[in-house]
This record gives structure tokens, sequence and C-alpha cells, in this order.
């Protein structure tokens, strides 16, 4: 427990919960006033689930979720981009679909991602993403919050599966 802490203690707090809520809010009334249909909602795991609920429940049409796991950092360390659990293509094909992620870091996971389900033939590919970094907000047709170039954690991201369940979001000071 006292190295978690020693952890933490690099980072301050960057986004409290109720800004996060407020801005969730604003989103969903955008994703709200689309014409899209037969709207499949897309996890990507783990970090982005706290998001996409907050999300879901403020919609006003019939959707369908579901999840994917991508692995492409390992103690704050972006490697090789892994998927570790896939979606069927039967799920996809002809869907209008929207991934749902917790950060638009580099932007070469939500590229690997579209690309992915694009060769599943899917009728749209749309991006929800709570934080993106400046050089790739581009990628995201939804997104709260353009961020620092920097680590951070809370609702939801993690440093190796910890700190996922604070409510605010903590930036790292270096």
């Amino acid at each position: 427990m006292s190295n978690k802490n020693n952890i933490l203690n690099d980072f301050n707090i960057y986004i409290k919960d109720s800004d996060l809520q407020d801005r969730i809010k604003e989103i969903s009334n955008e994703i709200n006033s689309c014409q899209l249909k037969n709207i499949l909602f897309i996890c990507v795991l783990e970090g982005a689930a706290r998001f996409m609920f907050d999300l879901i429940k403020l919609l006003n049409f019939d959707y369908e979720i579901g999840f994917i796991k991508v692995e492409s950092y390992n103690k704050m360390k972006r490697g090789k981009i892994e998927l570790k659990l896939d979606i069927s293509k039967d799920r996809i094909i002809n869907r209008d679909i929207i991934i749902v992620e917790d950060i638009v870091d580099s932007g070469e996971t939500i590229k690997f991602l579209i690309k992915h389900f694009s060769s599943m033939n899917a009728r749209s590919i749309k991006v929800a993403s709570l934080l993106a970094k400046e050089k790739s907000k581009e990628l995201c047709d939804y997104y709260g919050y353009v961020i620092e170039n920097k680590f951070v954690v809370g609702y939801g991201m993690d440093i190796d599966n910890l700190f996922r369940n604070l409510n605010d979001i903590y930036i790292k000071d270096s």
C-alpha cells in the first residue's frame, strides 16, 4: 500500500469528478442528436468501462454494447499493440460502431481498432474518448478534454491496475 501512495505522490488532481460528469452529459447530448442507427458501443477494456457506463445511461435511444481488450502499455511504457479480447464479426457487419476509449494518446490503438472494425464491414465507425492528447484529437468524433502530454490516472485509468477507482483524474507532475 505504501508503494501505491508513493506513486500517487507524483500526481496532482487534474479534472474533478463533477466536471467529468458535466462533460459526459454534453457528449451524450451530441450523440443523442446524431443520425446513426443500429448502434453498437464497443468499450475498450478496462479503462473505458466507467466512462462508457456513465455515458450510455444518458442516451435516449436503443443501442447494444460490446467489449474489446487491447493492450499497448506496460508500467507506463508504450509497447506493441495486442488484441487480447475481440468481438465477433457478426456483431459488427453493417453496424454503426462507436468505439469508447478512456484516452486517445498517440492514436495508434484507435487506428488499429478502426482498421480492425473496417475489415469486419462496419457501416460506420466513430470514436468517443473521455480524453485526447492534442496530437490525436482529430481521430475522435467526440471527446471530453484535450489534455497535456503527461500520464494520467483515475476514473478508470491506471498504472498496472492501480488507481482505476479514483473518482477524479490525476496528472503526473513530471
